[in-house]
């Protein structure tokens, strides 16, 4: 799982932030803000598996920043971080914390004035458990895994929405994708994906119009994604 914060691609893992910062072309300087707290979100996580989350944060304010990281509550990480100055960390995750598949990551700004991140990315390990040639004694390795996608739809942000709003969601497999926004009746108001699309993380703008181009009425709407043999639908509420 790897989000370029400050990017649209990282989009689907975002859950809050203000804007973004763009210092430079690269993955560390193009960077997430918030001036209170950044929220992200990862799903598909493996139980059976390890994870080691790597944070690389930068930021050009004046003054020094310091912030929190918490995952799923649980104070994770506390940086103080130099303008102009980048900043890495990486640490393992404890395996109750994703046991359900997921986690959610804050970061709080402590002091400051933003909470900033430029890039999160969860490696993923396997571990293999082999006896040894010498009696018996178990020997544990860790051997990174290639990254895979999961299947996944958020909740798009914000909600309600009055102009417009942003879809994001992830693609386990290649294949046709549908995304589609529906009225409480049921009928399709706006069709934002009909195509085939690669494994990976996605993000659709909805303009809050139909097909016609008209402002939709305020309401409650549904959009749904489907791709192969995956379905999902979540409710979303648009105002005037």
């Amino acid at each position: 799982f790897y989000a370029d914060l400050g990017t649209e691609e990282a989009m689907v893992y975002t859950i809050q932030k203000e804007g973004t910062f763009n210092y430079g072309q690269t993955p560390d300087l193009t960077v997430d803000y918030h001036p209170t707290q950044l929220k992200y979100s990862f799903t598909g996580l493996d139980p059976a598996r390890y994870y080691m989350l790597k944070a690389v944060y930068y930021h050009e304010s004046k003054d020094r920043i310091q912030q929190k990281m918490k995952i799923d509550g649980r104070q994770f990480d506390v940086a103080n971080l130099k303008p102009k100055e980048k900043a890495e960390f990486k640490r393992w995750l404890v395996p109750n914390l994703y046991s359900d598949g997921q986690i959610d990551i804050t970061i709080d700004k402590q002091k400051g004035e933003y909470a900033v991140c430029a890039v999160l990315l969860i490696e993923e390990y396997e571990k293999d458990c082999d006896e040894s040639k010498g009696g018996g004694t178990q020997t544990t390795e860790s051997k990174p895994v290639t990254a895979t996608y999961s299947y996944a739809l958020m909740q798009n942000s914000p909600n309600p929405c009055q102009q417009s709003t942003m879809i994001n969601y992830q693609l386990a497999k290649p294949g046709q994708v549908s995304l589609k926004v529906y009225n409480t009746l049921g009928q399709a108001v706006k069709t934002l994906v009909n195509k085939s699309q690669n494994p990976g993380p996605y993000s659709v703008k909805w303009d809050n119009k139909d097909e016609t181009g008209r402002q939709v009425t305020a309401g409650i709407y549904f959009y749904r994604l489907s791709s192969g043999e995956f379905n999902s639908t979540k409710k979303m509420v648009a105002l005037r």
